[in-house]
Order: C-alpha cells, then sequence, then structure tokens
C-alpha cells in the first residue's frame, strides 16, 4: 500500500484549507439530518479543533465534546478554538493515543482522519450504542467500497463520497454515518 501524506501543513492554517472545511461542514450537516442532540461526543485525531465549532453552527446541540488528539502541540490552538467560538465550557482536550481511549458514554464519535491514525483498535473500542461519523480519503481507501468494507456497521445511515482538491491533488473523500453493532 502506498504511503500518503497529507497535503494539508500540520499547521492551523492548514487545518482549514477549503477542502476539509467542505468534508466537514458535509458531514455535519448529514449528522443533523440523523440527529440534532448528541449529549457526549468524541472527535478522535481532533487536530485543531475544528469539528466543534462547525457542529454548533450547523445547529447540533451537544452537553460535552472531547477532541482527542496524540499530538500535546496542537491542544493550546483547540483550546483557542472553542474559546473564540464560545464553546470552550463544553469542549474537552485529551491528548493520547485514540487506539487506547476509555470511553464515557459516547452517543456520536466522529473520526475525520481515518487515514491518519494506524491501527483499528480506536474502531474496536467504540461502545456499539454510538453513532459513528468517519472519513477518509483515497490512496488509503482505493475506493468507497474498500473504506465502506474497512469500518462495518449493523446500519448505515448515510455513505457517499466527494471529490476534493488540496493544496496539491485531486481526491476524493468518504464519508460514512452508522450504528457499529456488528
Amino acid at each position: 500500500m502506498n504511503k500518503f501524506v497529507e497535503a494539508s501543513p500540520h499547521t492551523f492554517a492548514g487545518s482549514i484549507t477549503d477542502d476539509l472545511l467542505k468534508s466537514k461542514l458535509l458531514l455535519a450537516r448529514e449528522l443533523k439530518q440523523i440527529r440534532l442532540t448528541f449529549p457526549v461526543i468524541y472527535v478522535l485525531g481532533s487536530w485543531y479543533g475544528n469539528m466543534a465549532p462547525i457542529l454548533d453552527r450547523v445547529g447540533i446541540q451537544f452537553k460535552i465534546l472531547y477532541n482527542v488528539d496524540i499530538d500535546a502541540e496542537v491542544k493550546d490552538k483547540s483550546q483557542d478554538v472553542a474559546q473564540q467560538f464560545g464553546i470552550s465550557d463544553r469542549v474537552h482536550h485529551l491528548v493520547g493515543d485514540v487506539n487506547r481511549l476509555k470511553y464515557k458514554h459516547p452517543s456520536l464519535v466522529i473520526n475525520t482522519s481515518c487515514n491518519d491514525i494506524r491501527g483499528n483498535d480506536w474502531y474496536k473500542h467504540i461502545p456499539n450504542s454510538s453513532i459513528i461519523a468517519l472519513q477518509g480519503r483515497t490512496n488509503e481507501y482505493k475506493s468507497l467500497v474498500d473504506f465502506d468494507s474497512a469500518f462495518p456497521m449493523r446500519k448505515v445511515f448515510y455513505l457517499d463520497e466527494i471529490e476534493l482538491e488540496d493544496p496539491e491533488t485531486k481526491y476524493k473523500r468518504f464519508t460514512k454515518i452508522g450504528a457499529k453493532n456488528v
């Protein structure tokens, strides 16, 4: 399998490129069609914490959202993002390996970084009662069928792909939302 290097730079500016914002907004809008309220949300591989304000702005309500990232250097900026959008009282930041995460009653688990997180223990550990929203892109996953089969779910609410362009290349981003219970 080819090693894929994300073209968006590992900076805050790289986390808000048009392609990444468009794909996260698509995910948030599709989630809103499924349910408006998710009491506890985990965002795996949260990077700079951009998903929390996107969910908030599209009208998804949550009591607590955990941004989880292995990179301790992004935590301060992630906290700043939550503060700037007025949601810092509901957004918490955890530094650690998502493959070892112990969940506290999640209602939604989001991973828009499926390409970047090695191993799949993160997926195995998600409680069966959770809604799961995932995104990945070509190179790691050859097709939508490949992405779909990598994450088996009992019920799929949304499965689709969009064509995007990052600073270096065109690619397809795959989105899958469902309930695990497999």
